[in-house]
């Protein structure tokens, strides 16, 4: 049994089928995300970002070349081998614009600030690690051994990204069974685990970056780790749970919005509204609930617009970063569209066809998501984000009592006015969370479901920590 276990997968190729997928996912994503002199961004950060998007770009062309059938015979590693390529060539071209001098390492490593964040870092990385042990296990999960892990073995076997008719959840947009089913001819069993770990770190990695512009440290370290150590957080990056994709896309989102690239500059270029765009639609591409997403840049750039000196650009903004994400998204609806004659297969098959056997086929996958976890009433959506805290048995996961405190913090951001513009960014923050949350609430109240949106709380607790002094 052992030797038949170890046929099936190792944690090895995991991890060279998960760094391959990373170093291909940066060098698309260097393609609209550049390194800059001088730069607000680390290079950490910019290679993250770098990523996080370029992630969302190989999924695009996986699924668009996979339709097509260019990517059959297990030709998917020839895609990553070219975007891994392409992230090699274009460090060593851009190597003087990231790589530090000599006089600067010994000042870089013997400042006190430097020790203490790699005290800090250090920290951190270790209670990452303790989470990764998880991720190096094969599949267990009941979603996991459905479609995560079957639907790339399956395809691999097939040479395209198929829909099966046994396999409903084949029809997904499924963005994060594509990114699995490129890495299938590495490694297809501990992949999908180990990635969506990566990208759950990625993203409070990043959520991390952001408080630390306006917090000490220790203070923003806090914050983050107060969320990723919640139940329904460790819960996602323990199993293949794609939200973790949502949570890397969002972050990666709010980093760009919220911290410019550019020292010198604080406007939304075009090339940052392409950014937004593509995480954007790359949010909707991997499940129906993130379409809700795009709401955060909109949101933003229509805040921006508020100030007439500011609308012209903001509403252009928008208009690109609406246009991008339709781009990115569409691909992935037209697949179970062209196959099913429904772009949301399995969901809502009342809206595209009245076959008895798909309708019963909907309203159970509907039940499933939705009918059968939360509290569906009035008094519920306004206690919801306390009885998250402790409900297990209401939404099937729970955020610990640290969500007391989150909410306490994030309040004292939205009624104090002693800082104007501190209270001007909380209250749009605030009007964010509440539509992600109304949007989770009407729909399908899991736990899991709601870690993306709750990265909003965790920055308004930081202008509520900043607020109180």
């Amino acid at each position: 049994m052992p030797r038949e276990l170890d046929a099936l997968g190792s944690g090895l190729g995991a991890v060279l089928a998960v760094w391959l997928v990373a170093l291909a996912g940066g060098g698309l994503g260097g393609l609209v995300v550049r390194f800059t002199r001088p730069s607000r961004w680390t290079i950490g950060e910019t290679l993250l970002v770098r990523i996080v998007v370029g992630l969302n770009l190989l999924a695009l062309l996986g699924v668009v070349l996979g339709q097509l059938g260019v990517l059959a015979q297990g030709r998917t590693g020839w895609l990553l081998a070219a975007g891994s390529l392409l992230a090699v060539v274009d460090l060593v071209r851009t190597r003087g614009d990231w790589l530090p001098t000599a006089g600067s390492w010994r000042q870089r490593f013997t400042s006190r600030p430097a020790l203490s964040t790699a005290l800090i870092g250090g920290l951190a990385l270790l209670a990452a690690l303790v989470t990764l042990g998880p991720a190096l296990c094969f599949p267990a999960g009941w979603d996991e051994l459905v479609y995560h892990a079957t639907l790339p073995r399956r395809w691999a076997v097939d040479g395209w990204p198929a829909f099966y008719a046994d396999l409903p959840y084949s029809g997904f947009p499924s963005l994060g069974e594509i990114l699995f089913w490129l890495a299938a001819p590495i490694e297809s069993l501990v992949t999908s685990r180990l990635l969506v770990w990566a990208a759950w770190l990625a993203g409070f990695v990043l959520l991390e970056a952001i408080l630390r512009r306006r917090l000490p440290r220790h203070v923003s370290l806090a914050l983050a780790l107060a969320l990723a150590i919640s139940p329904a957080s460790l819960l996602v990056s323990a199993n293949c749970y794609v939200e973790a994709l949502l949570v890397a896309d969002l972050a990666a989102l709010l980093f760009v919005l919220t911290v410019p690239q550019r020292a010198a500059s604080d406007r939304v270029s075009f090339r940052t509204a392409t950014i937004l765009g593509i995480l954007a639609g790359g949010a909707a591409a991997v499940k129906l609930t993130g379409l809700v997403l795009l709401v955060v840049p909109l949101g933003v750039l229509a805040a921006l617009a508020w100030k007439p000196s500011r609308r012209i650009r903001a509403l252009a903004a928008g208009g690109v970063a609406t246009a991008v994400a339709g781009l990115v998204a569409l691909p992935f609806y037209l697949r179970p569209w062209l196959a099913t004659g429904n772009p949301l297969y399995p969901y809502f098959a009342s809206w595209f066809s009245d076959d008895p056997a798909r309708l019963e086929m909907s309203r159970y996958h509907h039940a499933i998501g939705g009918a059968w976890f939360g509290v569906h009433t009035l008094d519920a959506f306004l206690t919801g984000p306390i009885l998250l805290a402790f409900r297990d048995e209401n939404y099937d996961g729970w955020f610990g009592w640290q969500l007391v405190g989150l909410l306490a913090l994030a309040i004292a951001a939205l009624v104090n006015r002693r800082r104007r513009s501190l209270w001007a960014a909380a209250g749009l923050l605030g009007l964010l969370w509440l539509a992600l949350y109304a949007f989770w609430f009407f729909t399908a109240q899991q736990a899991r479901f709601l870690v993306p949106a709750m990265l909003l709380v965790v920055l308004l607790a930081g202008l509520g920590f900043r607020q109180l002094g």
